[in-house]
């Protein structure tokens, strides 16, 4: 029984879940604010994301690697959709394909300068990240009225909330959506060959290498 104990408390998975419940349990202790439901929904709704931007670089992470370009490509990605709704008329929809897009696109230049060119992961996303804040800060600098379009339906969608009775008790659809996602990412990590080839490319490269396997294909795609 104490060796079950002592090897669950040697993951480090149980041990961050148990840091995260004991500053819940320390907050909720001292501040009654925290303890309200609705405060820990909009935490949940202002969560939204960090939890997208977690996802996307969990699987350069698992490659032993880093993406600091996703951050500021997020912004640099809403922006640009900004300008294309506002001075151009196209609809939110096609501009949030853009931004996915412009993402992959990001993505893909990093990933081929990481896995195909060699380059240290810190070095070649600290450039794109330089790069797609520079573009945000030229889009910035001109004036940005209020947009013509406020979201339509799509952003009616992220207003719906699942649960009956008093609105501080609903669950906004944007926190199932990132759970959804989440499933997702913990599905093909632990039961495709995407997955399993990508745990297996930060946990020995060279031997994955020499199995036949196209690491440089794999390595890529995890930053796409």
């Amino acid at each position: 029984m104490m060796t079950k104990k002592k090897s669950i408390l040697s993951d480090q998975r149980v041990i961050v879940l148990l840091v995260i419940l004991a500053l819940v349990v320390i907050y909720m202790i001292f501040s009654k604010e925290f303890r309200q439901y609705s405060s820990i929904l909009s935490m949940l709704d202002f969560s939204y994301y960090d939890v997208l931007m977690a996802i996307g670089v969990t699987f350069p992470l698992i490659t032993a690697g880093v993406d600091l370009s996703i951050g500021t490509g997020m912004v640099c990605y809403a922006l640009i959709a900004g300008r294309l709704i506002r001075d151009h008329n196209v609809p939110v929809v096609v501009a949030m394909l853009i931004c996915i897009l412009l993402g992959c696109i990001v993505g893909l230049v990093n990933g081929i300068l990481i896995g195909v060119m060699g380059l240290p992961p810190f070095l070649a996303t600290l450039c794109t990240c330089m790069i797609t804040r520079g573009i945000s800060s030229m889009i910035m600098a001109t004036p940005w009225p209020t947009t013509k379009q406020p979201g339509g339906w799509f952003h009616s969608i992220f207003k719906l909330t699942f649960g009956t009775g008093r609105q501080a008790t609903k669950i906004p659809i944007g926190f199932v959506l990132v759970v959804v996602l989440v499933l997702v990412m913990e599905f093909v990590l632990n039961h495709t060959k995407f997955g399993r080839y990508t745990i297996a490319i930060g946990s020995n490269k060279e031997a994955i290498t020499l199995s036949g396997v196209n690491v440089k294909f794999y390595h890529v795609m995890d930053y796409v």
